[in-house]
């Protein structure tokens, strides 16, 4: 017998616990690369809830300014994206049209989401719930209740239930192209931190 096949011999009574070790390893190294992490500042910062807002006319914003425009209600609004800059101002909450839309921006990625809930009257209460890393991408988090949502794709992070609110369209253009095409528009510039 060959000295390479005896020595094999020696060890296979340890292969079962090799496997195993080697599994255990992937599962924690797969656990430390996917992990959520949160900031009680995030959480609990200030939730923005129907900002000011200023006419076209009344705005003195820069034509060439990226915006976030929505049409909800017979109603358009603008959102500056630059107002979206701050963590605990990458959500608001708000109201066009009497319908309550929500606005949601990571600039990391440079991600826009816009949701509403079908039969709310109030703004919903969506707010940042932190940043998720995986190998292979990340994501803000959306924080509704106790659940939290990727807010690139909507999907759970935590097992909970579909996210509750319906997408609306909304336009990525500039504040002069907005303007031009909707001229009874308003624009959110940015809602003071209190």
């Amino acid at each position: 017998m060959p000295w390479h096949a005896s020595r094999f011999r020696k060890l296979l009574p340890f292969a079962p616990w090799v496997v195993l070790l080697l599994v255990v390893g992937a599962v924690v190294s797969q656990l430390e690369t996917w992990r959520v992490r949160t900031s009680l500042d995030l959480l609990d910062g200030p939730l923005i809830v129907e900002p000011p807002v200023k006419s076209a006319r009344d705005a003195d914003i820069p034509g060439d300014s990226d915006v976030i425009g929505v049409s909800v209600g017979g109603r358009y609004r603008a959102y500056l994206v630059a107002a979206f800059f701050n963590a605990p101002q990458h959500v608001v909450n708000d109201m066009v049209g009497g319908k309550p839309v929500t606005i949601t921006h990571c600039d990391r990625k440079s991600c826009t989401r816009v949701f509403t809930g079908l039969q709310a009257t109030r703004p919903l209460d969506i707010r940042v719930g932190g940043w998720i890393e995986t190998d292979s991408d990340g994501s803000m988090l959306l924080r509704v209740g106790s659940c939290l949502y990727r807010q690139d794709t909507g999907a759970s992070v935590s097992g909970d239930a579909a996210f509750p609110y319906s997408p609306v369209e909304f336009e990525r253009t500039t504040w002069q192209d907005w303007k031009a095409k909707h001229g009874e528009t308003d624009i959110y510039v940015q809602s003071p931190l209190r």
